[in-house]
């Protein structure tokens, strides 16, 4: 089980980070 916490967790950080990148060259490109 903790190794599945750990891999969700992994997978959370992976899309948060996705999301920022992806929002930051939005706002970049809008600029």
């Amino acid at each position: 089980m903790e190794s599945r916490l750990m891999l969700a967790l992994r997978l959370i950080n992976f899309i948060t980070c996705l999301l920022r990148l992806s929002a930051n060259a939005n706002v970049s490109l809008k600029t």
